[in-house]
């Protein structure tokens, strides 16, 4: 038995009716036709971040923000039911992002509750643009300071694991830093990718020796400085500065090597035999009261170095015994002359002396 024209066009009309009250349903909840909504703005921007007409909402929850992050929201989200708007805004936390994030992109979804009592979900991405609005600065003090044991070889690390030298820059694009120091003959600053590469927003510097350092009798207190290098093109840079101070170790501290003021002295050997020189002998450095002169094996027992007993670093020769008569047929000799002193190389000169005719 089949139906009547009546009955099929009524069914026809039907199901039309329920497709389209299905569609409205299903509709009935409108925020965006894309599976996230993104949007640029620049880390030190402040204001309105996403603003959205809706369709059929009725309320949002609170947004949820991507686990990543350490100090989440960013943002205040709010819906306007009046006018059916939808609002998110930086917060008071947003100025503060990059002192505790790395990540260029902040996502969040926020769930918003329809007229139809389903729920919908909409994801939304913030990608940030990366301004250089941080200057470096160093951490823990501005102002170092080293215990260097010297004696220290070319090359030698001042600074320690114990006592590290760090520069902090939060902008999220930096790369690195480069670390100066004031011009000086004995120290010189790199930054050392090795030691910053577990470490965020951190940059260690090193500081090491240049030349042979003996000792470090007086501190010495140098600039350092620390400039950032960005990873957004077209940003300018920053410099910050701060002091190191490096002093020797007291409990131990070598002495100056002695050096005599002169290669090579002249001087007579008189006919009724002493020795009058042209200058005093002495030292230009090194010179203390344990530095012990003497006279080089050839002529050591028949001269010695005497000090002047009222004049400091002011050196004679004194003849123990005279020369005998085969010397003196030629008509100049030459003594060596040493200073000697515990923990030095010691030092050696020559003095000619012209023998009578």
């Amino acid at each position: 038995m089949g139906l009547s024209r009546w009955t099929i066009i009524f069914l026809l009309i039907f199901m039309e009716y329920v497709g389209t009250k299905s569609y409205v349903a299903a509709q009935a909840c409108s925020i965006s036709q894309a599976e996230t909504l993104t949007t640029n703005i620049q880390d030190v921007y402040e204001g309105i971040v996403f603003d959205l007409t809706t369709t059929g909402v009725t309320s949002i929850k609170q947004p949820i923000f991507d686990n990543l992050l350490n100090w989440a929201p960013y943002f205040t989200v709010t819906f306007e039911l009046e006018n059916s708007r939808f609002l998110v805004e930086t917060n008071e936390r947003f100025p503060l992002y990059e002192e505790h994030e790395v990540e260029l992109s902040i996502y969040f979804t926020v769930n918003f509750m329809c007229i139809n009592g389903n729920e919908q979900t909409q994801q939304f991405r913030v990608h940030l643009f990366d301004t250089n609005n941080h200057v470096p600065r160093f951490i823990q003090t501005d102002h170092y300071t080293y215990v260097l044991d010297a004696p220290t070889p070319p090359g030698y690390q001042v600074t320690g694991c114990l006592s590290e030298l760090i520069a902090r820059d939060v902008d999220l694009t930096n790369k690195e830093i480069i670390f100066e120091i004031e011009e000086n003959d004995y120290f010189e600053i790199t930054y050392s990718a090795e030691l910053s590469k577990d470490r965020i927003k951190e940059f260690v510097a090193i500081v090491t020796t240049k030349t042979f350092i003996r000792h470090l009798r007086e501190d010495i207190t140098l600039t350092i400085y620390a400039t950032d290098v960005h990873g957004t093109e077209g940003q300018e840079t920053h410099t910050t500065s701060g002091k190191i101070t490096i002093k020797g170790n007291p409990e131990y501290m070598l002495p100056d090597e002695p050096v005599f003021s002169k290669t090579i002295y002249n001087g007579i050997y008189t006919t009724d035999g002493k020795v009058e020189l042209e200058e005093f002998i002495s030292l230009q450095n090194g010179y203390d009261n344990l530095v012990h002169f003497s006279v080089g094996e050839t002529y050591n027992k028949n001269f010695r170095l005497v000090e002047l007993p009222d004049q400091v670093n002011q050196i004679k020769i004194e003849v123990l015994e005279p020369l005998k008569e085969d010397i003196l047929l030629q008509s100049s000799i030459a003594l060596e002359i040493i200073a000697e002193r515990e923990s030095t190389s010691g030092a050696t000169a020559t003095v000619i002396l012209q023998l009578p005719e």
